[in-house]
C-alpha cells in the first residue's frame, strides 16, 4: 500500500506540477515508494510508457518531461547505493532462489506468472489463497508454450490501441519485478503473490 501510494502520488505530481517543483516532488515520491518496496524500481519505465500515451513518440515524451526522468535516475541510483550499503549487496545474502529448470522452463514460468496475474485481474476471488504455489520446475509442454506465446502476442497487440494500449502496457510493466525473470522464493516455493497487483490494478 505504501508503494502504491507513493507511485500514484508521483504520477499525479508529474501531471499537475510545473517548473522545478515537478522533478523534485516526483523524485521524493519515488524515493518514498522505493524505500517501501523494491518493486518500485521499474517506475521510471512505467512513467515513460504512461507519458507516451500523451505524445506522438518517445523522443517527444523525453523532451517534454526530461527533468522528471533525470530526478528518477538520480533517486534510483541513490536508492541502490543505500540498499547496497545496508545489505552488503543488492540482494540480501540469505535470499533464496526458486528452482526454475533450464531456460525454456524458465520462459514458461514467466509466461505462466503473467497469465496468472492477468487471470487474477479478471477474477480476483477465483483462488482461496493470496499466495500461489506450483511444482517447479514447470514442464515444457504444449500447454505451457501456448500460454507463453499467447501472452507475448497479447502484449504486442496492446500497441494497436493507441493511448489506452500504452497505459495498459505501463500497468504490465509495473509487474516486471515479480514475473520471475529473477526467480526469488517469495514464501515456501510460492511463485506469485496477489499483493503485487495493487499498483498495476491502480494504473
Amino acid at each position: 500500500l505504501l508503494l502504491t501510494s507513493g507511485l500514484l502520488l508521483a504520477l499525479v505530481l508529474d501531471r499537475r506540477l510545473e517548473g522545478m517543483r515537478r522533478p523534485l516532488a516526483v523524485g521524493l515520491a519515488f524515493a518514498a515508494a522505493a524505500l517501501s518496496k523494491e518493486m518500485a524500481l521499474t517506475f521510471p519505465l512505467v512513467l515513460l510508457l504512461w507519458q507516451r500515451a500523451d505524445h506522438s513518440s518517445f523522443g517527444e515524451t523525453i523532451r517534454a518531461r526530461w527533468p522528471s526522468h533525470a530526478a528518477l535516475a538520480v533517486t534510483g541510483l541513490a536508492y541502490l547505493a543505500l540498499r547496497h550499503q545496508a545489505l552488503g549487496g543488492l540482494l540480501s545474502a540469505d535470499r533464496a532462489m526458486i528452482a526454475v529448470g533450464d531456460p525454456s522452463a524458465h520462459a514458461v514460468l514467466v509466461g505462466r506468472s503473467i497469465a496468472t496475474y492477468l487471470g487474477l485481474l479478471v477474477m480476483p476471488m477465483g483462488q482461496l489463497s493470496p499466495i500461489h504455489h506450483a511444482t517447479l520446475p514447470l514442464a515444457v509442454d504444449s500447454a505451457g508454450v501456448a500460454v507463453l506465446l499467447g501472452v507475448l502476442a497479447g502484449v504486442a497487440s496492446l500497441l494497436r490501441f493507441g493511448a489506452l494500449g500504452w497505459r495498459l502496457l505501463a500497468g504490465l510493466t509495473a509487474l516486471l519485478p515479480v514475473l520471475n525473470l529473477l526467480p526469488l522464493d517469495l514464501t515456501g516455493g510460492a511463485f506469485i503473490a496477489e499483493r503485487f497487483l495493487a499498483f498495476p490494478v491502480a494504473l
